[in-house]
């Protein structure tokens, strides 16, 4: 109750709460899980506790009838280890239309620590914002129309459900907004590599014969030059999948333009991949961790990302009033 009062969401799943925080939920303990593993740990201990001014106690207790304690279900599914219940509860959390997005959280699960380890990098009411963002929380048209016979078409004119997903990822009102997320990630980025003295090009114009391309960022490199791009997906495809999608940087045209640029020997590529809700591509993050990209800097990104979609939505809200 106090987590509902302090956070104040919507229709939360209960499993959001009680997920670890790297599965995507808020790693709230659940007591009336947790708790039936402490009898049993303590009946344990107490048949196998030998020492001497114990062996008394020890027989008066076997000659009273102890109550059996069962171990916790999840959906009628007996768990047996702490493991099991987090699987399940992760699980049961996927299963629900507000848990689609977050299913593949655990790929890269450092960067969602945010949630638990009071960081002061937040205030109180950016971190309730970036909650509920992530847990897909926030009341839109379409959500709040479940089970009421009202339109859930955005008023933008945009032929779609006022979904969640939608505001912040397709909506033509938060165009500009969408513009301004992506600049700020790779700006976020460009300065992080810039710090471990990379030599970095931003936008650059290349001709290719598939077109104009204009990579986000290029390490430039004598020996070995990268390629990066940034995008926010999403949420209910794999940002794995996506990061492997986005090839259209990865031509013979690019690559040379780079190696006459550079004389470097070899051009990498990869991307900067998160979807809407802050969940990462686990192959971008171990390429952005193998140029020196800390955990830590990534799970920055992934907060002000959801951070900032809170703002989009906003835009759209007090633009629809107006």
């Amino acid at each position: 109750m106090a987590v509902r009062e302090w956070l104040r969401p919507k229709d939360t799943p209960i499993s959001f709460f009680h997920s670890k925080a790297g599965d995507g939920g808020l790693q709230i303990c659940q007591f009336t899980k947790w708790i039936p593993f402490l009898k049993l740990r303590q009946q344990e201990r107490l048949e196998n506790f030998n020492h001497p001014a114990f062996k008394q106690h020890k027989e008066h207790l076997q000659e009273l009838p102890l109550k059996a304690v069962k171990y916790p279900e999840i959906n009628n599914e007996s768990c047996k280890t702490n493991e099991e219940i987090s699987d399940k509860t992760a699980k049961d959390l996927y299963k629900m239309l507000d848990g689609r997005g977050l299913k593949h959280a655990k790929e890269v699960r450092a960067i969602h620590s945010w949630k638990t380890d009071g960081n002061k990098l937040q205030r109180g009411a950016s971190f309730i914002s970036s909650v509920k963002v992530h847990g897909n929380l926030l009341s839109m048209q379409a959500r709040a129309a479940r089970g009421r016979n009202e339109t859930t078409m955005c008023n933008a004119g945009c032929n779609s459900r006022a979904s969640l997903s939608h505001i912040p990822q397709e909506c033509s009102r938060t165009h500009g907004a969408r513009i301004r997320r992506h600049d700020a990630l790779v700006k976020l980025v460009n300065e992080k590599l810039r710090n471990l003295n990379f030599t970095t090009l931003t936008e650059k114009k290349i001709k290719t014969t598939a077109g104009l391309r204009k990579p986000d960022i290029i390490i430039v490199n004598s020996i070995e030059s990268w390629v990066i791009d940034a995008q926010v997906v999403n949420g209910y495809d794999d940002p794995e999948d996506l990061h492997h999608l986005k090839k259209q940087y990865n031509n013979p045209d690019i690559i040379k333009w780079i190696k006459d640029k550079t004389g470097c020997q070899s051009v990498k590529f990869t991307t900067i991949t998160y979807n809407w809700r802050g969940i990462m591509s686990k192959t971008s993050a171990n390429d952005l961790i193998d140029l020196g990209i800390t955990k830590k800097d990534l799970k920055i990104s992934d907060w002000k990302e959801s951070s900032r979609n809170f703002l989009n939505i906003q835009y759209n809200f007090f633009s629809r009033a107006c």
